[in-house]
């Protein structure tokens, strides 16, 4: 008598229709997500507080109604931290979008949005300039230290609320789109 080479427990087969339903399925929550943190009107709404603090920031001016201190010209880093939701609301209220490679979620765990200032040394122009930093799934999994020789990956953003050359942004037009974005319900 010859037997049957036993099937894996717990894998069933999902091909054609089930395996089509599925990548529907999968997709819905984060469709939910982009429609309540990634449009534009729902996102400004709800980032109104720190879209207003980078514009203060920007200007070298006390963050309104924070009770922060100016920080003055001579801050070479400002860190604000924040969480997946954050970033998806910003992303939303600044026109900024992203793909990461090998990511199913554009706002993985450890994602960090950086707004660069930039000065030309020649015409002292001042721009600004957005990236997104972000560890891959591997780096994830092995909590890998990150560093020069396994750095995270990062993309350099177009900035939607700005016509931006070259991905910069002058500061006084990125300050003034920061401001125009903040919904006049949210401005004391």
């Amino acid at each position: 008598m010859r037997r049957r080479a036993s099937r894996a427990v717990g894998r069933p087969r999902c091909t054609g229709l089930c395996a089509a339903l599925i990548t529907l399925l999968a997709a819905a929550p984060r469709r939910a997500a982009d429609l309540l943190h990634r449009t534009p009107e729902i996102a400004a709404f709800r980032a109104a507080t720190l879209l207003r603090m980078l514009a203060d920031l920007l200007a070298g001016e006390a963050p309104r109604g924070l009770g922060v201190p100016p920080l003055g010209p001579r801050a070479r880093l400002v860190v604000l931290a924040g969480d997946d939701t954050t970033l998806a609301n910003l992303s939303g209220a600044l026109g900024l979008g992203w793909s990461l490679p090998g990511q199913p979620d554009p706002t993985p765990p450890g994602a960090a949005l950086a707004f660069e200032l930039w000065r030309n040394t020649e015409t002292g122009a001042r721009t600004v300039r957005v990236r997104i930093y972000a560890q891959t799934l591997d780096q994830l999994r092995s909590a890998r230290v990150l560093g020069p020789l396994d750095p995270p990956v990062t993309l350099p953003l177009a900035i939607g609320i700005c016509r931006a050359r070259e991905g910069a942004c002058g500061v006084e037009t990125f300050a003034t789109n920061l401001c125009a974005a903040v919904p006049p319900v949210c401005v004391r």
